[in-house]
C-alpha cells in the first residue's frame, strides 16, 4: 500500500477483502510496523487478526482494533491513530465518506508516513484517492478478481482463496454478523 496517501479498498461482501486485509497486515507487522484497524460495522473478530504471520500476541509492533460507537466515530477514531503517527497503517471501515475529511487524513497520512485504507462495498465512494483497489468473485467460490488503479495504470489479478475467512469457522468465537443475517432471512408477514 502506497504510505502517505488514501487507498480504496472496495468490493462486495464475500470478495475477499478482509481476508487480503489480514495479510497485509501481518506483512506491515513483520516489517516493523504497527497497525490499527477501525471498525464500524462490529464484525471483525480481533483474536485471530493478533496471531498473524510469525509474530506473537506480545511480540512485535502492536496491531488495534477500535470500534466507535457509532458510525460517525470512524472517521475522527482514523484521524486520532495517524496523528499518534504510531502505526504504519490504519485502516477504517463503516465510514461515510465526505471531501473534506478526505483530504484532511490523506495530509496526515502524508505527515506521518502512514498508509490509510478506507474500506468500502462499492468502487468510487472515496474522493481523492490515490490507489483503487477493487475486489470481484470469480465464477467459482474460491477464486477471486482484484483491479488494482493508480496513478492512471490498472492491473487486474486472479487468486484462489488461501486466506483464511473474516471470521475462520475453527476459531470457537461467535459470528456478530448472524443477528443480522437472521433478520433478513425471516420471512415478512402478509
Amino acid at each position: 500500500m502506497p504510505r502517505g496517501r488514501v487507498t480504496e479498498w472496495a468490493g462486495p461482501r464475500s470478495a475477499g477483502k478482509t481476508a487480503a486485509l489480514r495479510q497485509v497486515v501481518g506483512a506491515v507487522r513483520e516489517a516493523g510496523a504497527g497497525a490499527a484497524y477501525v471498525d464500524g460495522t462490529g464484525t471483525l473478530a480481533p483474536a485471530p487478526w493478533v496471531l498473524i504471520g510469525t509474530l506473537g500476541a506480545d511480540e512485535g509492533p502492536p496491531f488495534w482494533v477500535v470500534r466507535p460507537p457509532a458510525a460517525d466515530g470512524v472517521l475522527a477514531a482514523a484521524e486520532e491513530l495517524l496523528r499518534s503517527a504510531a502505526f504504519g497503517l490504519v485502516i477504517a471501515e463503516g465510514a461515510d465518506w465526505a471531501r473534506t475529511p478526505v483530504i484532511r487524513l490523506q495530509r496526515l497520512a502524508h505527515e506521518t508516513g502512514a498508509a490509510l485504507i478506507a474500506v468500502v462495498e462499492r468502487p468510487g465512494r472515496v474522493p481523492l484517492a490515490g490507489c483503487r483497489v477493487q475486489f470481484s468473485p470469480a465464477h467459482s467460490s474460491d477464486s477471486f478478481r482484484v483491479r488494482v488503479r493508480s496513478r492512471g495504470a490498472t492491473g487486474v489479478v486472479s487468486y484462489e482463496r488461501e486466506l483464511p475467512y473474516r471470521l475462520p469457522r475453527d476459531a470457537g468465537l461467535p459470528d456478530r454478523r448472524g443477528a443480522v443475517s437472521e433478520r433478513r432471512a425471516k420471512p415478512r408477514r402478509r
